[in-house]
């Protein structure tokens, strides 16, 4: 069996640090995660896009750790409550967008990128996914 971790996140490295036609990935990602969803576009106009372009970065990595410590941080438990249905009731199933929408964006950013690697980080953000749609 593949070391998933180890797969994510040279992956990731390779991702975040590629520009495609001089588009970063981080942008590259959130028009992707615009183009997803009319339903996620809406959520997503609802703030300053510069701090949502950051903040999805961010929120990759500590998806991640939940993964990597089986538990989430304290990051991450602050985005979920920030998300949750008290706040900007962000619904479980846009995840699965945001999800899509990192694979789309991984497979063509990322020039090692196969199978495995896509499922590494499948396997890698499902766990702070699960979290996040938990705590709405």
């Amino acid at each position: 069996m593949p070391d998933y971790e180890e797969v994510f996140d040279f992956s990731f490295r390779r991702s975040r640090g590629n520009a495609v036609n001089g588009v970063p990935f981080r942008d590259a990602f959130m028009d992707n995660l615009l183009r997803s969803s009319p339903e996620v576009a809406q959520k997503m106009v609802q703030g300053d896009q510069e701090t949502f372009r950051v903040t999805l970065m961010l929120s990759i990595d500590h998806l991640a750790r939940c993964y990597k410590s089986s538990e989430p941080s304290a990051i991450l438990q602050g985005v979920a409550r920030r998300q949750s249905r008290g706040a900007r009731n962000i619904e479980p199933h846009l995840y699965e967008f945001f999800l899509r929408a990192l694979l789309e964006t991984v497979q063509l950013y990322d020039p090692k990128y196969s199978e495995e690697v896509g499922k590494a980080w499948e396997v890698v953000l499902r766990p702070g996914l699960e979290y996040m749609k938990q705590m709405y």
